[in-house]
Parts: structure tokens; C-alpha cells; sequence
């Protein structure tokens, strides 16, 4: 887990200026950090506070269920520019299907 999480860091500090993002931590569930359909504006207050929760992430949401947060991240994301989609994981999924 320790090693997903400086990978989430790595990829947060290299995001364009003015970008949006979120992250959904997930595992038998899952939820959107930022709360909003909006995600997170990138600027130095909100990186360095996203930083320090993602330092603190344990592998202790259950299993690895991969499709919902993924289906949610395709449907429920809003974005005006092209969206990306990086899925890292510390575990097997359970449920290939």
C-alpha cells in the first residue's frame, strides 16, 4: 500500500495547473474524496491537503471491488476537458467479471 500511495502522490504533483481532479479511494465500496461532481481544483492549498490524507491510506476497505468506482468515474465525473482515469490498486480482485 505504501508503494500506491507515493504513485497516487507522483501523479497528483505532475497534474497541469488549472486541472481538476478526485480520487476514489474504493474497496468492497467506495466513495468520491472531494464530495462534488466537480472533484478538486488543482492549486498548491488543495494538493497539499489532498497529499496528507493519501499519505494516511491503509488497505482497510475490504475487498477489491473494481467495477463500481470505475463505472462511477465514466458516468459521474464531470470534466470539460478529456478525461483520464488512473486506477492503482495494492490488491487481486475478487470479481473478475
Amino acid at each position: 500500500m505504501e508503494t500506491t500511495n507515493k504513485a497516487l502522490i507522483l501523479f497528483l504533483k505532475s497534474l497541469p495547473p488549472s486541472s481538476t481532479f478526485e480520487i476514489l479511494p474504493f474497496g468492497s465500496s467506495f466513495k468520491a474524496m472531494s464530495g462534488s461532481e466537480q472533484g478538486y481544483n488543482y492549486n498548491d492549498k488543495t494538493l497539499n491537503q489532498v497529499i496528507s490524507i493519501v499519505e494516511r491510506f491503509e488497505a482497510d476497505l475490504g475487498g477489491t471491488e473494481i467495477f463500481k468506482p470505475l463505472e462511477y468515474a465514466i458516468k459521474n465525473i464531470k470534466t470539460t476537458l478529456s478525461k483520464r482515469i488512473f486506477m492503482l490498486t495494492d490488491g487481486e480482485v475478487s470479481n473478475r467479471e
